[in-house]
């Protein structure tokens, strides 16, 4: 049996861009930056919820991922996973988002073959930035930071900040 649907998700608010979005079986929404749709928000889970086509159903599910704010879909909260209706909205965070189901065609771009993951995700380094405003200000700057990979302060061997031995001036 073919697809006989996609599946469209616009977002309506809480982002300062509205991206659109078609899935063909698979998409994952998160903080993390290896999902198709990362929403780089605090309240926002790394692996925060998935949305897949179940082919014996025909339909496409949505699945809370184990998420600390969960998922909302017509305003009720749910819990595990729920089938998705045509014209569906639901919140991640304080991110709207429509679901739509259209007709399945093999020209549409599908975002979660077309998106490119990066060979270490940056999700826990970044955790409270807004990934697309800082590649506008500088496009250069995941890669600045795959190369520097930072490393907090609290990490360090010798303890916190201020027990640190300062470097005598010279």
């Amino acid at each position: 049996m073919s697809q006989p649907f996609a599946g469209k998700i616009s977002v309506k608010n809480g982002l300062p861009e509205k991206p659109v979005f078609h899935i063909k079986s698979h998409f994952t929404i998160g903080r993390d930056i290896n999902n198709t749709f990362t929403i780089s928000k605090n309240s926002v889970s790394r692996h925060h919820a998935r949305i897949e086509w179940k082919e014996k159903e025909q339909s496409f599910y949505i699945f809370d991922e184990g998420s600390e704010n969960g998922v909302v879909v017509n305003g009720r909260m749910i819990l595990g996973n729920q089938k998705l209706e045509n014209g569906d909205t639901f919140f991640i965070s304080d991110v709207e988002m429509l679901f739509e189901q259209i007709p399945f065609s093999k020209d549409l771009v599908f975002e979660e073959d077309t998106k490119e993951v990066p060979e270490e995700g940056l999700g826990d380094e970044l955790t409270g930035t807004h990934f697309m405003d800082i590649a506008e200000i500088n496009p250069d700057y995941f890669e600045e930071l795959r190369e520097q990979k930072p490393r907090p302060e609290w990490i360090w061997e010798e303890g916190p900040a201020e027990d640190k031995p300062k470097d005598k001036e010279e």
